[in-house]
């Protein structure tokens, strides 16, 4: 280029070597590599903050409704499609979120009445369904539970007696000392029901849990055989907690104070 009488050469653009391009494709694969499972871990850590915060929301719920019932827990099943229990055959029962709809701000909706499209506060963000093998209370296997049942939560309401020692075909094996359902399943002279247990059959509120996510779906954490190992928990006493396996099955299978003198039928 020439400005007055002097000419001046642009020194020619310097590229990459095929070694520096090499160099620098290693060097990023390295950091997504590094970060990679730093991104994935946050995104899994706010799912289940969010699932946390909505047990603790449906926990608010639950109060409002032991005031109004005489500080009886809902006459529930455990979980499922609403249309799956309201049948007659199954004696019209009622899901749990069905009774705590009115009582949340965020609750189910239903374009057809099958289908649910907005959970609410009933939903884990992390609910990628149950491997069943089939269809179970209503609900197609692998598939979000809270679009089939408007909730991604288990409501701990029949009886969860130790399940390696309870006989189902002779539920009267079941004492009065092992009761440790919310809601179980009747059986007297008036014929066969839900009954809520009152509040204060409950011995330790902090120990004993209420409502947990369905199946092992946060954060992919294992135990040595390959087991997901955590649910989040809601308590009695209104806390929520992310707790392992074996403490969750603790927690449900804490015993209730003796609360009534009928047979409990076998659990769902």
């Amino acid at each position: 280029m020439r400005v007055g009488s002097a000419v001046y050469n642009r020194p020619k653009a310097k590229g990459f070597t095929v070694i520096e391009l090499l160099v620098v494709m290693a060097i990023i694969a390295v950091l997504a590599a590094i970060t990679f499972p730093v991104v994935v871990k946050s995104k899994e850590g706010a799912k289940v903050s969010q699932c946390l915060s909505n047990l603790s929301q449906l926990y608010g719920g639950l109060s409002q409704y032991l005031n109004d019932y005489n500080e009886r827990f809902p006459s529930a099943v455990s979980w499922g499609s609403p249309s799956y229990w309201n049948a007659p055959h199954r004696g019209s029962q009622s899901t749990i979120q069905e009774l705590l709809v009115r009582y949340v701000r965020t609750g189910m909706q239903s374009a057809d009445g099958r289908i649910y499209t907005k959970p609410g506060v009933f939903y884990c963000p992390s609910d990628a369904g149950v491997p069943s093998g089939g269809d179970l209370h209503g609900v197609p296997s692998n598939q979000p539970v809270w679009k089939y049942s408007g909730c991604s939560y288990e409501y701990y309401a029949s009886n969860q007696v130790d399940w390696q020692t309870y006989n189902p075909d002779n539920p009267e094996t079941v004492t009065i000392q092992s009761w440790t359902g919310l809601s179980p399943e009747v059986s007297d002279s008036a014929g066969t029901r839900r009954v809520g247990a009152p509040l204060g059959s409950i011995p330790y509120t902090s120990r004993k849990a209420v409502m947990g996510d369905i199946w092992y779906w946060h954060m992919g954490d294992q135990v040595p055989d390959g087991r997901l190992a955590y649910r989040n928990t809601l308590f009695a006493d209104g806390h929520a907690a992310r707790v392992n396996g074996a403490d969750h099955e603790d927690a449900r299978l804490q015993k209730l104070r003796p609360w009534h003198r009928m047979n409990e039928l076998r659990e769902e």
